[in-house]
């Protein structure tokens, strides 16, 4: 009975090939796993710049919107309180107008009144 003297060299070269192969396949997964980490890190940035940029624009329309409606409102008169004890009927132009004090407030608009608003153009 001869012993096969290739046996021992063949059983240890293929645990070398075993132990290279898995060493390679942890490497790619730590090279995986680090570009993985390092794109959510710069995504995470950008979706942040982006957060804080939006809530730049949504405030500077809000506060566009506010001016505009402040002067919408100072241009276009509300109908005046007749119940107004400073009120007086003006009857040198026809018809006849009631011209209110600026100190009692007035009434507002009627529903269905043609409404003013904000030309966005």
């Amino acid at each position: 009975m001869h012993a096969n003297p290739t046996t021992p060299t063949t059983s240890r070269a293929r645990r070398g090939n075993t132990i290279v192969l898995v060493t390679a396949i942890l490497v790619l997964l730590v090279i995986i796993a680090t570009a993985f980490v390092s794109r959510t890190r710069a995504v995470r940035q950008t979706s942040a710049a982006q957060q804080s940029a939006a809530g730049r624009d949504g405030r500077g329309e809000s506060v566009g919107v506010n001016v505009a409606q402040e002067i919408a409102s100072a241009l276009f008169a509300k109908p005046v309180d007749t119940n107004d004890p400073f009120a007086d009927a003006d009857s040198s132009v026809t018809p006849p107008v009631v011209v209110a004090s600026a100190s009692w407030p007035r009434l507002n608009s009627p529903i269905d009144a043609g409404r003013y608003s904000i030309d966005r153009d």
